[in-house]
């Protein structure tokens, strides 16, 4: 819920330049109620990006197995369909 109003206020701060004062005193509380309690040291960073460099990892190795399955299964479609043609087991209507 704070993040919807954040992003409202951020809309309404950048649509009506005349009234910042307020606008920007309600944004600059809430970014200091959601991010200012969250300092990481440098180790803490370096252990979190590695563990999303292991979940991108998880996707990438996920993503290109589907790729190759899909596309041994095209070319498998494409050959069985080449070999149905040239045994005329399918008739083009052409």
């Amino acid at each position: 819920m704070c993040v919807l109003r954040l992003e409202a206020l951020v809309q309404l701060s950048l649509t009506n330049m005349t009234n910042l004062t307020l606008e920007e005193k309600r944004l600059q509380q809430l970014r200091s109620q959601l991010f200012g309690k969250q300092r990481l040291s440098s180790s803490d960073l370096a252990t979190t990006t590695s563990q999303k460099a292991g979940h991108e990892l998880a996707y990438l190795k996920g993503d290109l197995t589907k790729i190759i399955f899909l596309t041994f299964f095209a070319f498998a479609a494409q050959a069985i369909l080449y070999w149905s043609l040239n045994h005329h087991l399918i008739k083009l209507p052409f």
